[in-house]
């Protein structure tokens, strides 16, 4: 029998498509949540390969990098396509450019959470809109007329874009509001049945 430990602060961010995958598929799993204090001594050892977090562990061995680690609890849950390649490739088409996303509007996310000294009204003009302008229109004409991304099913997408729209509905809701498609998107994907444990029962994160 597999055993799995997932490896992460205690936030969402880059941990919770993977921890939500792993719920979805009713997978079993250690959650270890490591604090700031301790990550300088951890981050130098052995049980961390690449220095930096997530790592899964699968039956002792590690699986580094967050996105590698969310595609493979997607194939693992029968959230990536279920074996039909094109639309493997589709989804993970659709999850690079939701990913670039989320990189481009890294700088305003640490700001707004006291990660960098930066002024979050300033990023938000200079560096969330722009990518928002430049992004959203990309990403939406992928929604299925159902609102999920997944051809009849939710994918490990859906999971990674519903936590990108709910963490910016809170932080920069008259921009979100102006994509109800996405906000429905949410929406449906917070009323999953198979993640309503979760929900109910996650730790609450400030991100």
């Amino acid at each position: 029998m597999t055993c799995y430990e997932l490896v992460y602060f205690d936030f969402y961010f880059r941990a919770e498509p993977i921890r939500q995958c792993l719920a979805y598929g009713g997978i079993k799993y250690k959650d270890t949540r490591v604090t700031l204090s301790d990550w300088p001594a951890l981050k130098k050892s052995p049980k961390i390969p690449y220095g930096t977090l997530p790592v899964l562990y699968i039956s002792g061995k590690p699986l580094c990098e967050s996105h590698t680690i969310t595609r493979y609890v997607a194939e693992v849950t029968g959230l990536d396509g279920e074996g039909d390649l094109l639309e493997v490739a589709r989804l993970d088409q659709i999850y690079e450019l939701c990913r670039e996303f989320q990189e481009a509007t890294q700088p305003y996310f640490f700001a707004l959470n006291g990660l960098n000294k930066e002024d979050p009204a300033k990023l938000k003009s200079e560096v969330f809109l722009p990518a928002v302008d430049k992004y959203f229109p990309k990403i939406l004409s992928e929604l299925q007329p159902n609102y999920i991304f997944g051809k009849g099913k939710i994918s490990y997408v859906d999971l990674y874009w519903a936590n990108i729209i709910e963490f910016y509905k809170r932080t920069a809701r008259d921009v979100i509001e102006k994509y109800p498609q996405f906000m429905e998107h949410e929406r449906l994907i917070k009323a999953v049945p198979k993640l309503q444990q979760y929900f109910a029962t996650r730790p609450k994160c400030p991100f």
